[in-house]
């Protein structure tokens, strides 16, 4: 089985790791009773009233000044409450890190020290109330449509845990008040600005390839940090594995966050308040949230709504990285890959308790015996860091039913990131955000997030069409899914003698094809009457895209059409003429575009348009007489691979140019370098192009067509 290494995790926070345990890969493991909270409580429950202020919202600047952009304005004014509330919900989720792991981020900027995590409630329980229609809005200089909303959840908890996150939340009427700025259209967040809100701190850094975290591939609000800087940043010459620095991985940030959004997105200082109101046994079984069947155990599955996030794409591959020497593809260079979050959450009444992991970051030599956790655990050396390697599962059939090469998805933190079940027994403060206290709390769910390498599926070469995208966490059953069983004399945890699985770790060189050993799992008992929980494979058909395409060439983007606008956008691209088109010169010569959309070409006029996510979408929207017919294109260039002889429909931040080109008959030069070499058998030189409507609704499916010849050099 090839071996897909995890380099990163949104859930690894190890600002400090204990000095006496680096390098020690024995150290005993704690063995304490798990048992179900909220025992003798007063109370069956807490009850927390959570709510923010928002103001989402859509940038124009990027749309032509005049005619156009009043037609943009004009469908975003007109857009539904269910529209807009997408929006809210995507920008509520910026407080997500920093509400999370309020306890791991202390000492960063101006942070207290009081406390520990502060959960943000599931989105599934969030209610938007609008506070007034969309309107028009300058915000520093950047011409918006906004529209408030209030955002708010009755957070049900166990009784006890919430005083552990805030002092006052022990206190019926007491309030925490957590200020973070927000950006009002997260859209462009990263793709106007790169990782200038986004904190690598805390993550493995990854020696063989500095650029491995591509910010593009995850969602914003997975590592954002309001008060993140673009001076503190990993120098070249450092030595340590673990990432101290707001910024360690490759291209760094041209501004602070806070600039950022100022000069980008747009910025909105929203309050999330958590508010402990007297238990009310009605009001609490409103709030509760579980959408699985209840187990008294522990009990692990993926979470089906999570995987519908899968992105496919081309990506580079360099030979010499983790990526492609640990099998992370099945071959170096141009690769086309499915992005997808594996987010396992523990749906049983009590908290998955691993235990005390050893870990080394800084020392770059290999331990003596690198199995801990009776063989769970294998050190890598490429990572610094130790893997878990039995934890998710995953698989492919294409179209005609073929099954392709079944790759493990390794773990190496597994800890609480985030609160998905709105329960009595799933607490609101826990004990395992940190990767050398191993576990994972009820109602809480552990995420290894796309964009971490190796966080995909190598796709190349599948058959277009329909594809089976299977996934399965905790398959070897290694998990301590019930109370673990103790040495009545020492405490630890007993073994279970018989192994399911192996261990095995490729850094040894006495070892060329690898050191394998036997992995043991700890013994424990389940509630008499509840075996233990079998969690079913989560499934996603998705449509395997074809030489040239990725999501960026499908019709809509997660959320539809018009979440995306102007030239940043990536969605709606289309390929325009030959796979492969060649320039002389890689990677210095300049070539040359001339591109125009002919005012004659067949569009459809603003009467003709019909909006689906308007307030009456069965009206077209009449934004005014005698307008053009046929909308502003983006043109954007991308490399293509020689060696797969396609297209590599690039996303904005990676294209090779990206312009707007407006109707008419003059003509509009788009200049880029010829792509450089990047090895033996990719030397450079080939390019293509795509195209996309400006705003997709403007122009519709038969917009106009942009034509574009390469100038003599």
């Amino acid at each position: 089985m090839a071996r897909i290494a995890k380099i990163a995790s949104f859930a690894f926070l190890l600002i400090v790791v204990a000095q006496s345990i680096i390098g020690v890969f024995g150290a005993q493991i704690d063995c304490p009773e798990v048992a179900i909270r909220g025992a003798g409580a007063p109370d069956p429950g807490a009850l927390i009233f959570f709510s923010v202020e928002l103001m989402p919202g859509k940038s124009l600047a990027r749309i032509p000044d005049g005619i156009e952009r009043n037609r943009v304005e004009k469908l975003l004014l007109n857009k539904n409450d269910a529209w807009w509330t997408n929006l809210a919900l995507e920008q509520v989720k910026f407080g997500t890190y920093e509400l999370n792991y309020n306890i791991a981020l202390q000492g960063f900027g101006d942070r207290s020290v009081e406390g520990g995590q502060v959960p943000l409630p599931p989105v599934d329980i969030m209610k938007v109330k609008f506070l007034g229609a969309a309107h028009k809005k300058t915000v520093k200089g950047i011409p918006m449509v906004v529209r408030k909303a209030l955002v708010t959840a009755d957070v049900l908890s166990d009784y006890y845990s919430p005083v552990q996150s805030r002092n006052v939340l022990g206190t019926i009427g007491g309030i925490a008040s957590f200020p973070i700025d927000v950006p009002i259209d997260a859209d462009v967040l990263i793709k106007e600005s790169g990782a200038a809100c986004m904190a690598d701190f805390n993550y493995a850094y990854d020696i063989s390839d500095p650029y491995s975290h591509n910010w593009d591939e995850c969602f914003p609000q997975a590592m954002y940090v309001q008060f993140s800087v673009k001076d503190d940043v990993r120098p070249a010459n450092a030595t340590e594995r673990e990432c101290i620095h707001f910024h360690c991985n490759l291209p760094f940030p041209d501004h602070d966050c806070t600039d950022a959004l100022d000069l980008f997105t747009g910025k909105h200082p929203a309050v999330f308040n958590y508010q402990r109101v007297a238990w009310n046994q009605t009001r609490a079984d409103l709030a509760r949230f579980n959408p699985f069947e209840e187990f008294d155990d522990a009990a692990i599955r993926t979470i089906p709504s999570h995987l519908l996030n899968v992105n496919e794409i081309y990506k580079y591959v360099p030979a010499n990285t983790a990526a492609a020497q640990e099998g992370m593809v099945r071959n170096s260079g141009w690769t086309q890959v499915l992005l997808y979050d594996a987010d396992d959450v523990n749906i049983g009444k009590r908290d998955i308790n691993i235990g005390t992991i050893p870990f080394s970051f800084s020392g770059l030599g290999l331990p003596e015996n690198p199995f801990a956790l009776n063989g769970m655990y294998a050190f890598e050396q490429l990572h610094g860091h130790l893997h878990f390697q039995q934890y998710i599962w995953s698989e492919l059939i294409d179209s005609q039913g073929g099954l392709w090469d079944t790759k493990e998805k390794l773990g190496f933190c597994l800890v609480g990131v985030a609160r998905y079940l709105n329960t009595e027994y799933s607490p609101f403060f826990h004990d395992f955000w940190n990767c050398t206290l191993q576990g994972i709390p009820s109602g809480w769910y552990d995420s290894y997030q796309r964009g971490i390498p190796g966080n995909w599926k190598d796709t190349t070469g599948l058959p277009e069409g329909p594809t089976l995208f299977r996934l399965l966490v905790n398959k070897a059953d290694q998990l301590p899914t019930g109370v673990k069983q103790c040495d009545s004399e020492t405490g630890e945890t007993l073994i279970d003698p018989v192994s399911t699985s192996q261990s095995c770790t490729y850094s040894y060189p006495q070892y060329p094809d690898g050191w394998c050993v036997d992995a043991f799992h700890s013994l424990v008992v389940h509630t008499p009457g509840q075996p233990p929980y079998m969690p079913p494979p989560d499934e996603l058909l998705f449509n395997h895209h074809g030489c040239g395409k990725s999501y960026v060439t499908d019709r809509d983007n997660y959320f539809g059409r018009d979440y995306e606008i102007g030239p940043t956008r990536d969605s709606g691209f289309s390929l325009v003429g030959a796979q492969l088109r060649f320039c002389e010169g890689a990677g210095s010569s300049q070539v040359t575009l001339s591109c125009k959309i002919p005012a004659s070409t067949v569009g459809h006029a603003d009467s003709e348009i019909f909006d689906p996510d308007s307030q009456d979408p069965t009206k077209p929207l009449t934004i005014g007489q005698n307008n053009p017919k046929v909308g502003s294109e983006v043109v954007r260039v991308c490399e293509s691979s020689r060696v797969l002889g396609c297209g590599t429909a690039c996303r904005y931040r990676e294209s090779l140019v990206t312009a707007v080109i407006t109707p008419g008959e003059t003509e509009t030069l788009v200049s880029f370098t010829c792509p450089a070499a990047r090895d033996s058998a990719e030397i450079g030189g080939a390019w293509s192009l795509y195209r996309a409507n400006l705003v997709e609704t403007l122009a519709n499916e038969a917009g106009g067509t942009v034509e574009c010849t390469v100038l003599p050099a």
